[in-house]
Order: structure tokens, then sequence, then C-alpha cells
């Protein structure tokens, strides 16, 4: 095999300028369309959502709020993790076409996720399902609908 068919493969994995998709054309457009969407991922189990929020803030967001707060070597590991985390980023950028300097809103942007999955989950329980193209859902016929 010669080495066009491996660059090839590689394109067809990475997809690197073969297709755009614009999902949504603003924050607000984005966290209305996804309100439907996120509760599903945890199959509606509430516990499973709130739990699977922890190490987002675990692992995302406080080693960037510990750098500010701490000192000795809980800062040093804390600094660590967050140029870790920076090196991850812009080596991930390199793959999607994305700008390696939007690492620096990454725990921005994870705050951003773990509201929309809170909402979605709130969302749902308050008004006992999910209304899509003017249908509503009742949770206990999505949550039929269970892999686990």
């Amino acid at each position: 095999m010669d080495l066009l068919y491996y660059l090839s493969f590689a394109i067809m994995i990475f997809g690197s300028g073969m297709l755009h998709v614009e999902w949504y054309s603003s924050i607000t457009e984005m966290m209305n369309g996804l309100r439907k969407n996120t509760f599903s991922a945890v199959e509606y189990y509430t516990v499973l959502q709130i739990f699977l929020v922890i190490p987002q803030l675990l692992f995302n967001v406080l080693p960037f709020a510990a750098v500010w707060f701490t000192s000795g070597w809980t800062f040093i590991f804390n600094l660590i993790t967050v140029f870790i985390l920076f090196l991850a980023y812009a080596e991930a950028a390199k793959f999607s076409n994305t700008n390696k300097f939007w690492g620096f809103i990454f725990p921005v942007t994870t705050l951003l996720f773990i509201y929309i999955q809170m909402r979605s989950m709130i969302y749902t329980l308050v008004n006992d399902g999910i209304a899509w193209q003017g249908t509503h859902y009742p949770l206990k016929d999505l949550r039929k609908n269970r892999f686990m």
C-alpha cells in the first residue's frame, strides 16, 4: 500500500476540511437546541446526571480556579494540570481546525456545558418530559426507551 492510501484514510477519519455543518448560530440557540437532548444522554437518570457533573467540575474547572487560590505544592500541581489541559486542547485543535487559544476559555465552556446539562434535566423533570416539534413526549415514555 502506498502513502496516498494511508493519507486518504487519515483524512477520512479526521474529516479535516471535508464537511462543515453549522448546528447553531448563537449560544442561546445552542442552549435551547440541546435542552431536549442532553438529559437523554444519561437515559433520564437524575442521579447519574448529577454524578457526571462532579468530575467535570473537579478536572476541568477546579484546577483553573485553584491556581488563583492555592500555594505551595497544591499550586504547582494545579498549574501543571492547567498546562497539560492547554497542551491537550492545542493538540486537539490541530485536528479540528480550531484556534488553539480557545483553550483559555475551556473552564468557561465547561461551566456552560454543565449549565446546559442541568437545565435540560430540570426542564425535563419540571415539564414531565420534552416538547419537540409541537409534540409533548412524557418522561415515562422516554424512560421506556432506555438501553441500560
